[in-house]
């Protein structure tokens, strides 16, 4: 009897020495990135090779960690603030409207309506 208590005990207490315990992630630890957000721009048409300014939140100040582009084709960015972002329309873009995207270090917004590209031919 003695015998069959000491291997029980020893059969329970064996789960607990081989297993790690995992470790505990503390609210603390967690980093949140704000979101980046487009909330507008102006103005709403252009020609290609006009300037838009971009509205929002939690833009990059490093010029080169903000891409934009109108419907995939890339924008060059002129400026750039935490809420505002200077861009130049891409040149060569036929008339008609398109989505302005914003990528911040990973981060993608979209604008929450299409750009008009007008034609100014005289």
């Amino acid at each position: 009897m003695k015998k069959q208590l000491i291997f029980v005990l020893a059969l329970s207490a064996l789960p607990m020495f081989s297993c790690e315990e995992e470790p505990v992630i503390q609210s603390k630890d967690i980093i949140s990135t704000p979101a980046v957000t487009i909330t507008g721009f102006y103005p709403e048409s252009a020609a290609s090779g006009a300037t838009v300014t971009l509205f929002g939140a939690n833009f990059s100040t490093t010029l080169t960690d903000n891409y934009v582009t109108f419907d995939g084709t890339s924008a060059a960015v002129i400026q750039a603030y935490t809420g505002t972002i200077v861009v130049r329309v891409p040149e060569n873009l036929a008339p008609g409207d398109y989505t302005i995207s914003l990528s911040v270090l990973g981060q993608l917004s979209t604008a929450p309506h299409t750009f008009r590209v007008v034609d100014v031919r005289f």
